[in-house]
């Protein structure tokens, strides 16, 4: 899936020093658009370094089912293109 041209930027744990879910990434990410934690969605597919690590900034996370997990949370997506 060609995801490039739906997004204006990409942060990188390399360039910030910072890996998920630590929240600097997170913040970094919020930085370069100017916007608020509750105005932001993040998705992912782990549970510790996406979900949790955006939930606890109050990012909207969204965890996509890639291993049928064994787990529920409030937002689980079978696949990218249920966004659509």
């Amino acid at each position: 899936m060609q995801l490039s041209s739906y997004f204006t930027s990409i942060t990188i744990s390399s360039e910030v020093g910072s890996a998920k879910p630590d929240s600097l990434i997170f913040k970094t990410a919020l930085a370069k658009h100017n916007c608020l934690p509750e105005q932001a969605w993040h998705i992912g597919d782990s549970l510790r370094e996406d979900y949790q690590g955006a939930n606890a900034l109050k990012i909207k996370a969204f965890l996509l089912e890639r291993d049928k997990l064994k787990i529920q949370v409030k937002n689980q997506l079978p696949n990218l293109n249920s966004l659509g």
